[in-house]
């Protein structure tokens, strides 16, 4: 049974797996900010801003409100144990956790997409390859709306997820554990394929080109940051 006070709202102090969070996201936040902010900022000067440019600053807008959802569910019980939080805060953590992900899959779908389309004009004369760069965003984005759709329909109303009244009162409804279970492995499988290929993709295209073997593993590295 829970000995926090009703009128908490935050987790004071905010320690262990909490904070872990905390400090994870904001250094993964500003770190991004940082290396995305670069790349656009070459790209305005060089007058060389593309498609693929706006995808990922589209991205790591999401993903940086990502990170500010993550911090409010830590500092409100996600990552601490829930005899350590009561009602309102166990409550207010699952609806930052709700949010992050809807946030997360389409942030994750912005990125993948920038880098599908970095591929596809690196590979202009490669039919082949560019069929597969295709595959991947496709299902990169089919990925996206099936977790999307499919994180709304977990609850509802989608309150329900939490709000546990809703459910007592019979005001709400929430699907079956294999549900949330199928979409995590929807999610894991995708996730794993797109990630291989965004990683191999860039060292086939590089294979046949006229350059040191030392540029090319660099070159490669640097594009293959998509499967991170």
């Amino acid at each position: 049974m829970s000995t926090v006070s009703q009128d908490q709202r935050f987790v004071d102090p905010l320690e262990g797996r909490g904070l872990s969070l905390f400090v994870v996201s904001a250094v993964g936040g500003f770190t991004s900010l940082v290396v995305v902010g670069s790349r656009t900022s070459s790209r305005l000067q060089a007058r060389n801003f593309r498609v693929d440019d706006s995808l990922m600053l589209c991205g790591l807008v999401l993903y940086l409100a990502d990170v500010v959802f993550a911090c409010f569910g830590a500092m409100s019980g996600l990552g601490t144990r829930n005899a350590d939080l009561n009602e309102t805060m166990m409550a207010e953590a699952i609806k930052w956790l709700m949010i992050w992900m809807l946030v997360y899959v389409a942030a994750l779908c912005l990125v993948k997409t920038s880098i599908c389309v970095t591929i596809l004009r690196i590979a202009a004369t490669m039919p082949r390859l560019r069929a597969a760069v295709y595959l991947i965003m496709g299902l990169t984005i089919a990925t996206f709306i099936t977790m999307f759709t499919g994180i709304l329909l977990l609850c509802r109303p989608v309150e329900a997820n939490w709000d546990q009244n809703l459910i007592l009162e019979g005001r709400g409804e929430c699907s079956p554990v294999y549900s949330m279970l199928g979409l995590s492995y929807t999610s894991t499988a995708s996730t794993i394929v797109t990630d291989l290929a965004c990683a191999v993709l860039p060292a086939a295209i590089l294979w046949r080109t006229q350059m040191k073997l030392s540029t090319k593993i660099m070159v490669a590295t640097f594009l293959s940051f998509g499967s991170f």
